[in-house]
């Protein structure tokens, strides 16, 4: 079975895409990534990294959709600016203005900063596991403020669904993939490995700067459940004292799969102003096509 690889990206993960997509498109015949014009908290996205993202990956379908101060695309869900789901919620819309545009029925969707090892990911589906399943999600190795910092305890978060068992709706929710997950009806299975029973998802969430842990705090949908801005100041004044504050766990360290701040931000590259692989969308485009999709227009 064919492969959509649905990825939401803000330019804060700029250093991550590139790995990001060239993994998928080992085992995708179809990688969309989803960006918002602005980062959740209102603030306007850097249209500098926009457009270099853009030019530096011509092999994917970009889809930019514009963000509103005053509503959300879910008119069922009232919520505005500055409430403790707002952000969550737009995490929501990024993967359901990719389902629209996704081709194929096996649909995997994926964070920026979640590498997938292709090749294992590959050699998965080549088992066809995936026909027993109407929903599933991978486990994953957890990494902070260093590559070789490797949580001991495997997460999940990568979804992968059947496009025919999933409502689009279902994700314009605060819950995100695990409410996604939860409401598709059928057989499901979490916290899937390879077939080393190890695995295959490198998720890179805080090995980043200090700015960029900043930055992701002011927008991302978990901004608000604790003082983010003053634990990442603190960890930043030393050295890494074995325990990390998002989630308090143990690490150990291992050989890097991959290093995103050995990633290098080009600056004053000359850019294109025009790009045949991004569309832009907005409200009332999204509405015609959740209602071409749900009347099969």
């Amino acid at each position: 079975m064919q492969v959509t690889s649905v990825i939401s990206y803000c330019t804060n993960d700029y250093r991550l895409l590139k790995r990001c997509i060239s993994e998928a498109l080992k085992f995708s015949d179809q990688v969309i990534v989803t960006v918002c014009d602005h980062f959740f908290n209102g603030e306007k996205e850097n249209e500098y990294l926009l457009k270099l993202t853009f030019q530096e990956n011509p092999k994917v379908q970009f889809v930019q959709f514009a963000y509103y101060p005053d509503r959300l695309y879910n008119k069922l869900v009232s919520s505005e600016q500055g409430d403790d789901q707002w952000n969550l919620c737009w995490h929501g819309t990024s993967r359901y203005i990719g389902f629209f545009f996704a081709k194929n029925d096996l649909i995997l969707f994926l964070d920026s900063d979640e590498i997938v090892d292709g090749e294992k990911f590959s050699l998965w589906l080549k088992e066809k596991d995936y026909k027993k399943y109407h929903a599933m999600r991978f486990a994953c190795y957890y990494y902070f403020r260093y590559a070789h910092l490797q949580s001991r305890k495997i997460y999940r978060s990568p979804l992968m669904v059947k496009k025919e068992s999933m409502d689009p709706l279902m994700a314009l929710s605060y819950e995100d993939r695990a409410g996604i997950y939860r409401r598709i009806e059928g057989e499901k299975h979490q916290k899937i490995c390879g077939q080393d029973s190890l695995p295959m998802f490198h998720h890179y969430s805080w090995v980043k700067t200090q700015e960029e842990c900043l930055k992701k705090t002011a927008s991302w949908g978990h901004w608000w459940e604790k003082d983010w801005k003053a634990l990442v100041k603190e960890e930043f004044s030393r050295e890494f004292n074995g325990k990390d504050f998002a989630f308090d766990d143990e690490y150990v360290t291992v050989e890097p799969f991959f290093d995103p701040l050995k990633v290098k931000t080009p600056i004053n590259k000359k850019l294109d102003e025009h790009f045949s692989n991004v569309t832009y969308v907005n409200h009332t485009d999204v509405t015609k096509m959740s209602l071409a999709y749900e009347f099969d227009l």
